[in-house]
């Protein structure tokens, strides 16, 4: 799943992640810091400024994830402290929420960790999600 806002523990910024499902674990990688082009949406506000926002976003999305290309998972997840790498075992309540916008909540080692699902990929993640342990989707 890739361009899911989220953070991961209650007094982290916003990012953009990109979430791989692997066979025994979840990966996030971080593609864009969202909180500087958060501030600079508030500031200009409204449409506009939310706009901006999703653009400053999308460009900094796409570089870091071509340096990611082709690279192992312990590569990326070494590559920002904010990346995370969490075994299947590791992960508790993991759930699909909301009513028009759909989030992954989850426990992710102890942290809570919440994900804004971009609308395009729902069905897939909740397939993906539906194979986690305790899955509620």
């Amino acid at each position: 799943m890739y361009n899911a806002e989220g953070q991961v523990g209650r007094l982290s910024l916003p990012k953009m992640y990109d979430l791989i499902f692997t066979d025994r674990r979840i990966v996030g990688a971080v593609t864009a810091k969202t909180g500087a082009a958060g501030v600079i949406g508030g500031v200009l506000g409204g449409a506009i400024g939310a706009t901006i926002a999703r653009s400053i976003s999308k460009g900094g999305s796409d570089e870091r994830r071509m340096k990611y290309a082709n690279q192992p998972i312990e590569n990326i997840v070494a590559a920002d402290n904010a990346n995370f790498a969490a075994p299947f075992n590791k992960i508790e309540n993991p759930r699909i929420k909301g009513l028009f916008t759909k989030y992954l909540h989850m426990k992710v080692e102890g942290k809570k960790a919440v994900f804004k699902l971009p609308k395009q990929q729902l069905e897939q993640t909740r397939q993906l999600v539906s194979r986690l342990p305790g899955a509620r989707v």
